[in-house]
């Protein structure tokens, strides 16, 4: 039964990174769904925590994702406009940057909405804080 629900969830978050189409528009980023959802299966592995376990994939990929951007990608210029986007807008950056960044505004703003309608907090501002 838990085998199955952690197949379903794989299948979201897989389904998610192929609707963001990030193998083609980021090719030269890491593609491995499978093991960054295996992360929160080991931290978080009860049935209850299911949307926990898919928002924190989302979380995790998007982290590998950034990571890739900075270090095997970006210039040096193309990666001090990405860290002015994340801080404040988008213009000017490549597009393979402005894919990122607002794929990862979405993912933050999905699960922002949830954590405000099951606790009533903003979280917003806090990846910019961060």
């Amino acid at each position: 039964m838990v085998q199955s629900m952690y197949k379903g969830e794989l299948k979201e978050v897989s389904r998610l990174w192929r609707e963001l189409d990030m193998e083609k528009e980021l090719a030269f980023a890491r593609d491995q769904i499978h093991h960054w959802f295996m992360w929160p299966v080991a931290i978080v592995p009860e049935p209850q925590y299911s949307k926990c376990r898919v928002d924190m994939t989302k979380a995790i990929s998007f982290i590998y994702l950034i990571d890739d951007i900075y270090d095997v990608y970006g210039s040096m210029d193309e990666l001090e406009l990405f860290t002015q986007a994340i801080t404040r807008e988008i213009h000017g950056l490549p597009k393979y940057m402005k894919v990122c960044y607002l794929a990862l505004h979405d993912v933050i703003r999905d699960i922002a909405q949830k954590i405000h309608k099951k606790h009533g907090l903003d979280i917003t501002d806090h990846p910019r804080q961060a």
